[in-house]
């Protein structure tokens, strides 16, 4: 108890140290704004610092935790509580069984009590996420039929106006791009493996630049 209080100062005081620095630079920001020399640098600047200020009044941060099923991400997340069981760990405790979720920890108030707020993702955002993703390479695959037709209807979507036709195209586009069927499943294995294959022949792999 009496670690994790130390930690809490330690985490309070360097939070406090960041608004500053924030501060100081969001002053500097608006003098350089006055000039009128720098309105549209500024701003942008100006509006990531007021988010990352917010951040720390929170006390919210970002993690990404990536990784196979049933691979250890729930036991991390505990790790990173001090060992809480904040997040439950394998299907016979419970566990989640799909990993596309958003979980949200939070230190509760005092007198409050713990919960926990899980955002699940839908089918339709998990495919959006893969077009972001691999959507390039998916319609770069050689000698592959879906990935032109798929080509085809990206430039229909881009060229219409029609907020309908639009709508029509994009399900059209998602419908053969899901994962649950086999052709899609197929097309995205293919992709997977050309951006591995790209990455592998990258000259950056193993640099000494990359740190994690």
């Amino acid at each position: 108890m009496e670690n994790t209080l130390q930690k809490e100062e330690i985490f309070n005081a360097k939070r406090e140290e960041l608004l500053r620095l924030l501060n100081k630079a969001k002053r500097i920001i608006d003098k350089l704004s006055d000039t009128g020399d720098f309105d549209l640098v500024s701003e942008d600047v100006g509006n990531e610092i007021e988010k990352v200020r917010q951040y720390c009044y929170e006390g919210l941060f970002s993690i990404a935790l990536i990784a196979g099923f049933q691979s250890g991400k729930s036991t991390i997340l505990n790790a990173f509580a001090n060992g809480r069981e904040i997040a439950p760990r394998g299907l016979e405790e419970g566990g989640i069984k799909i990993s596309a979720c958003l979980v949200k920890v939070q230190n509760p108030r005092k007198g409050n009590k713990e919960t926990v707020k899980v955002n699940w993702r839908s089918h339709q955002d998990l495919l959006q996420r893969l077009d972001e993703t691999l959507g390039m390479t998916v319609r770069s695959i050689p000698n592959s039929e879906t990935s032109k037709r798929l080509n085809v209807i990206s430039r229909k979507i881009d060229e219409t106006e029609n907020t309908k036709e639009k709508e029509l195209f994009h399900q059209k586009y998602y419908s053969i791009l899901d994962f649950e069927n086999p052709t899609g499943k197929t097309l995205l294995e293919e992709a997977l493996k050309l951006e591995l294959e790209s990455y592998c022949q990258s000259e950056s792999k193993g640099s000494s630049e990359v740190r994690i």
